[in-house]
């Protein structure tokens, strides 16, 4: 009898282990965490785990033998997925998961200390950009402590973010290798572009870092191609009765908020697979072509769209990812979205300015064009009927920024001149790509530089 006792108990250790062990399992696909859900509700993998649980837990009514070896092979099979885990987020996070997290006050912003993987397609060369968020949130290495003596503080979008171009080769790199070399001083350009960002954004990041990161001047690139679209999508200023601009409630839909959560929370081994699962389910699909043409009549339907929530004091942000060229403005000015479009914009310039100057520092808004501008209407990324829309100016868009901060009494570079000399197809990516290439960059970077130097003497 006594050698039967610790039978008796291991027998009891191992059904209550697969008890617990399966209802923990039972529970966890139950809540529909974002560590194992897609999207809301219940899905493939959490079915999976069910399974597992409900498995796990008639595996404690089986004899003793069968349960303690079923037992011995959940756990094994357990600890190698905890294995692969470790694995995939210590060396791979950067290829599944983005280097962004939501915020209440900027909608979204990088993630301090992250990093992230851009891969271009085959046909243009397959190469893979690995950027990294340093501990401050900006791309690109530490900040410098004590800082340089010249600091520069670049804010931007994508083109100024550049996760697609290797950080050498990055317009902010480009700007800070020129300053030192033109200045003669130690310089300092800090990252401050995040992809999808608006003026919107922008304005209330400086509000608070300009006095944290005390720059010695401050460059401000508004991209003409899709900026002004910013400032309707993003929901965060409306202009009162008369014209001034006032902050707006906003939330994130509830999908942007599940994306937020499982880029926080999804395991990798769920994500590798959902994204194996959807490129399987797709092998067999032909891509839809893109039509240029078509493109900027979907455009154009998509600013009503978003001009008409606005206006109807929607405070949802849907889908802010997508900036479709400022079709509205370039072609038809007066229009009522075109109109709207237009003052914000010249109302958050305003405010931004006010805010350069309460900091006592020098201030350079930069105007990018759209390489379809560039080109009078028609480039791999969108193409203009000149029959459809006949009142469309190539320069309509770009010359309303440069006037805007005109008016503002603030030193403007307009790009358009400087891009438009030569093959401009030689300084933009190509597949329909609007971003400027390294070539591209380089040559914006300089004439950045130029004017910053003509500013200080």
């Amino acid at each position: 009898m006594a050698k039967n006792k610790p039978t008796k108990h291991g027998n009891l250790i191992v059904r209550s282990a697969c008890l617990i062990s399966g209802l923990g399992l039972c529970i966890w696909a139950l809540s529909d965490h974002p560590s194992i859900g897609g999207g809301a509700g219940f899905g493939l993998f959490q079915s999976v785990v069910l399974i597992a649980g409900l498995i796990t837990m008639a595996a404690a009514f089986l004899p003793t033998r069968a349960a303690s070896t079923y037992f011995s092979v959940f756990v094994a099979t357990i600890l190698s997925l905890v294995a692969v885990e470790i694995l995939l987020q210590v060396m791979f996070r950067p290829n599944y998961f983005t280097s962004y997290q939501y915020d209440d006050r900027l909608l979204f912003q990088l993630k301090p200390g992250s990093s992230g993987v851009l891969t271009h397609p085959q046909e243009f060369g397959g190469a893979t950009v690995l950027y990294q968020v340093n501990t401050d949130g900006f791309v690109g290495p530490e900040l410098r402590d004590p800082p340089a003596e010249f600091r520069v503080l670049v804010y931007g979008d994508s083109f100024i973010h550049a996760n697609y171009t290797p950080f050498d080769e990055r317009f902010t790199s480009v700007l800070q290798k020129d300053l030192t070399e033109k200045l003669a001083v130690d310089s300092e350009v800090i990252n401050a572009g995040i992809s999808g960002y608006g003026p919107d954004q922008i304005l209330r990041r400086m509000q608070t870092e300009l006095d944290q990161y005390s720059p010695d001047f401050v460059v401000v690139s508004i991209f003409s191609g899709n900026d002004f679209g910013d400032l309707l999508r993003n929901r965060m200023y409306d202009l009162d009765g008369d014209g001034s601009l006032v902050e707006r409630e906003f939330f994130l839909s509830a999908e942007q908020a599940r994306e937020g959560q499982l880029n926080e929370s999804e395991l990798a081994i769920v994500r590798v697979l959902r994204r194996t699962l959807k490129a399987l389910r797709n092998s067999g699909t032909t891509p839809e072509q893109f039509d240029p043409e078509a493109w900027i009549d979907w455009a154009m339907a998509r600013h009503q769209e978003e001009y008409k929530s606005f206006v109807a004091g929607e405070k949802i942000v849907g889908e802010f990812a997508v900036d479709p060229y400022s079709t509205d403005i370039a072609v038809s000015p007066n229009s009522a979205s075109a109109d709207l479009k237009i003052r914000l914009m010249d109302a958050i310039i305003g405010e931004i300015s006010t805010v350069a100057a309460n900091a006592n520092v020098p201030l350079l808004f930069v105007v990018i064009p759209h390489p379809m501008d560039l080109l009078d209407g028609a480039h791999s990324s969108g193409q203009i009927n000149k029959e459809k829309y006949p009142t469309y100016n190539p320069k309509n868009l770009t010359n309303l920024l440069q006037a805007s901060v005109v008016d503002h009494d603030q030193e403007v570079l307009n790009l358009y001149p400087v891009l438009k000399g030569g093959d401009v197809n030689d300084l933009f990516l190509k597949g329909g790509d609007d971003h400027w290439n390294a070539k591209g960059q380089a040559k914006s970077a300089e004439a950045v530089a130029n004017e910053i130097i003509r500013m200080m003497n």
